[in-house]
């Protein structure tokens, strides 16, 4: 699948992420592991909210093809 605008958002607890596209089709929730993009797309705006709990969004130049998102506990 393609994204566009990749957001991850950190639970307040340090639990797990919740990877999702702006538009709805992904969506991935993950255990507090690492986080490796393979390949990333140039990034055309960067966005970073640590009110109430941590944001972090990224728009890309390109559309990131989510098969590239690797969840890696060794990294």
């Amino acid at each position: 699948m393609k994204i566009k605008t990749l957001r991850i958002h950190a639970d307040e607890d340090g639990e797990y992420y919740e990877l999702f596209d702006r538009n709805g089709k992904f969506t991935k929730r993950i255990h507090w592991d690492a986080i490796y993009i393979e390949n990333l797309p140039p990034v055309k705006h960067f966005g970073f909210c640590p009110i109430d709990s941590t944001d972090v969004t990224l728009e890309f130049v390109t559309p990131l093809d989510s098969r590239q998102i690797i969840i890696n506990k060794n990294r």
